[in-house]
């Protein structure tokens, strides 16, 4: 059964997975481990779980989207102003089901 929630630490396999079978064309890194994302994203102070959407079917991640908002204009803290959605992955075989559509909805939803 499809459907979607915030990031949970226990995704972050997952995601991995993801990334790689998602973002394969020319340019695009994969990735090793979580490492990468666990420092440039997940250790950040203004990372927020609730941007981050999974899709899931069962219990397997099939994607994912991650929304968030740029510094103020101190860059002492966040600016809510505006936001952006940063990714979207889906596994290729879940492709053409509405499922990145309804991640960028989820993704618009938080930014609101």
């Amino acid at each position: 059964m499809l459907h979607f929630r915030s990031f949970r630490n226990t995704d972050i396999p997952g995601l991995v997975d993801v990334w790689n079978e998602s973002f394969i064309g020319r340019g695009c890194s994969q990735l090793r481990n979580c490492s990468i994302l666990e420092r440039y994203l997940f250790s950040k102070p203004f990372f927020d779980a609730d941007g981050l959407i999974v899709a899931l079917e069962d219990d397997q991640r099939i994607g994912f989207a991650h929304a968030g908002f740029g510094p103020n204009n101190n860059e002492t803290a966040l600016s809510y102003a505006a936001g952006v959605t940063s990714i979207i992955g889906v596994r290729p075989q879940y492709r053409n089901r509405g499922i990145g559509s309804e991640l960028l909805g989820r993704c618009e939803e938080y930014l609101r």
